[in-house]
């Protein structure tokens, strides 16, 4: 994953990212300006959603990085881009995005719905994986200190590609959720759980019945 590594730096050029959700992060001060994104994660709440975006930030001349992360909340999903686009005054920008952590609520409940929101963008890949969180929230799963990268979400990203491709998680690139929302399959999510270490770590699959109305992502 450290080959992408540079093409989000280059398109960062930020100073910084505040994590503190109830003040103003002062990334980019001209709204015409973007956010490229490494991971997300989303969780139910009481004003309807919760939203935490993984962002990178360049700490030295020397190129080192850490990531840096802020929480929006707000009444749907499409409300939650809109209302990190007015924290921020900018635009988030998810072609970097790789993953999307999400609680087993939203992805039994809401799948459609984020499926739309993501489609609707003309800067979500169709490659981006959508993972359930369990044992911990989609956010403290997201934060928790990566075992083999030093981006959280990039590590998640690469775990997942790997069990994907060994077959000890079910694969999920939202082009075949959309596929299986289309025609009315069952599908599987992958779940990520934290282990006895407090890492982020596979933790099998949730199967999901059938969506109704699923003809309606055509």
């Amino acid at each position: 994953m450290k080959k992408f590594l540079p093409l989000l730096l280059l398109a960062l050029l930020l100073s910084g990212c505040d994590a503190d959700a109830n003040n103003r992060v002062d990334i980019n001060q001209d709204a015409g300006q973007i956010l490229p994104v490494s991971a997300l994660s989303i969780d139910r709440c009481a004003g309807g959603f919760q939203m935490t975006v993984e962002s990178i930030r360049q700490d030295s001349l020397d190129g080192d990085v850490s990531p840096g992360y802020f929480t929006v909340q707000a009444a749907d999903f499409p409300a939650l881009f809109d209302r990190a686009d007015e924290l921020l005054a900018s635009r988030l920008y998810l072609s970097h995005a790789q993953v999307i952590l999400v609680s087993q609520s939203v992805a039994q409940n809401d799948l459609p719905a984020l499926v739309d929101s993501l489609l609707a963008r003309p800067d979500a890949r169709l490659t981006l994986r959508i993972a359930v969180a369990q044992g911990a929230t989609p956010d403290e799963l997201l934060r928790a200190e990566a075992l083999t990268e030093g981006i959280p979400g990039m590590a998640l990203a690469a775990l997942l590609d790997k069990r994907a491709s060994d077959g000890s998680l079910a694969d999920s690139p939202l082009f075949r959720i959309l596929d299986c929302l289309c025609s009315g399959q069952a599908l599987s999510l992958p779940v990520l759980t934290p282990n006895l270490d407090g890492h982020t770590a596979p933790g099998g699959s949730l199967a999901l019945p059938p969506f109704t109305g699923g003809d309606s992502h055509a």
